[in-house]
């Protein structure tokens, strides 16, 4: 998705197991989980050069708000990005490997 501008835009989450909740924007071709806490997340359409990338551990909770959440020490972190490909890892509050659902944004300055 391109805004109007020209910031190219890719958002979604994915699951524990990696496959893909969402794709509002309908940048995603496909996500895998390589191992644990280890997912590839594949762009339809090829960047430019390497986007930047905001991810963090999706922790739903609907519209309760009483909800404290998990600890700030459960993690997801970009290990490798580029014009094609993200690898993220996610974590537990040990710091260790850990499925997690996870939420992400990368986007691009257009060239004018």
């Amino acid at each position: 998705m391109v805004s109007g501008n020209g910031v190219r835009v890719i958002a979604g989450r994915i699951s524990p197991n990696g496959t893909i909740i969402t794709n509002p924007t309908g940048g995603i071709r496909s996500s895998s989980k390589k191992s644990k806490g280890l997912y590839l997340v594949h762009f339809k359409q090829h960047f430019q050069s390497p986007p930047t990338a905001v991810i963090t551990v999706y922790q739903p909770g609907g519209t309760d708000f009483s909800i404290m959440g998990d600890s700030t020490q459960v993690n997801a972190l970009v290990v490798s990005i580029d014009c094609d490909q993200m690898l993220v890892k996610t974590g537990d509050v040990e710091g260790t490997a850990s499925d997690q659902e996870f939420a992400f944004i990368a986007l691009e300055q257009l060239a004018v």
